[in-house]
């Protein structure tokens, strides 16, 4: 099997979102991927499987045009495959996506232009916002160009009425960084239901 650790990382990441709260809203919502840095092959999740039933042997591997290179009979990649794959064409030093259907986040950026820092971390793993562009139909090329554009600014960015994209030089890094979004949106969300929320100070400034 190619890239079998790899494959396991990717489950055990899309068990860690879920845990989180970041995943299990469909049980199968949302996709991860891994680009294998000596190879150049994409492991990915496959379309329309639960992440809680999810197997090493379930993983789809392409290369990075998204040829299918070793699959299941029954496994195609996530339909956001060519969104995965511009992205790694996009930006070498990225080898690993992550993309979330995640609650709050999306949640706040339906009403919001950004997600602004109220916490450093958001400020350390990603920045002092979060961008979001308009919503665009999934799985389509025009996807795939507007989330690549995006995170051309950020390391994670949202699709408004969709969903949350990490990126990261490793799966590990990724996952944090998906992780990190999720908690300040959800902090967001509860200092906007007492009042208006004081962001962090235009002083405190990301680490270089």
């Amino acid at each position: 099997m190619k890239l079998h650790s790899i494959r396991e990382q990717i489950v055990a990441a899309c068990l860690d979102l879920c845990h989180n709260g970041l995943m299990c809203n469909l049980g199968a919502g949302g996709n991860v991927s891994v680009r294998d840095p000596d190879t150049g092959l994409v492991a990915l999740t496959p379309s329309q499987v639960r992440y809680d039933t999810m197997s090493a042997e379930d993983i789809v591997v392409t290369n990075i045009d998204g040829k299918i290179v070793e699959s299941l009979s029954n496994r195609v990649p996530t339909s956001e495959l060519a969104t995965h794959t511009m992205i790694y064409r996009e930006f070498n030093d990225v080898n690993a996506v992550i993309h979330a259907h995640a609650p709050f986040i999306t949640a706040v950026t339906v009403v919001e232009d950004a997600l602004p820092a109220l916490n450093y971390e958001l400020l350390y793993f990603v920045g002092r916002t979060v961008p979001v562009i308009p919503f665009v139909m999934p799985g389509t090329e025009e996807m795939a160009r507007d989330v690549t554009g995006a995170l051309k600014e950020s390391r994670a960015m949202v699709i408004r009425n969709h969903g949350l994209f990490a990126v990261g030089e490793d799966l590990a890094s990724t996952l944090v960084r998906a992780v990190v979004v999720e908690d300040a949106a959800r902090l967001y969300c509860y200092a906007r239901s007492i009042g208006e929320p004081k962001l962090l100070p235009g002083s405190v400034k990301r680490p270089v």
